[in-house]
């Protein structure tokens, strides 16, 4: 991840965990439900992941 800019990793971790916030509150119908942060969390990471790993230039 060290020949990656930091606006990139930003950009995909956080995008993946707003759209897994949003989902959770459509699915689960409010806001602060453990299964939501877990979804964020997920999601932020595989933001990082598919940034800093899986996509090859």
């Amino acid at each position: 991840m060290a020949g990656v800019s930091v606006l990139r990793l930003w950009a995909w971790s956080s995008g993946l965990a707003l759209a897994a916030a949003l989902a959770a509150v459509i699915v689960l119908g409010r806001d602060g439900k453990i299964l939501g942060y877990s979804a964020m969390v997920l999601g932020c990471a595989v933001g990082l992941w598919w940034a800093g790993f899986g996509r090859r230039h």
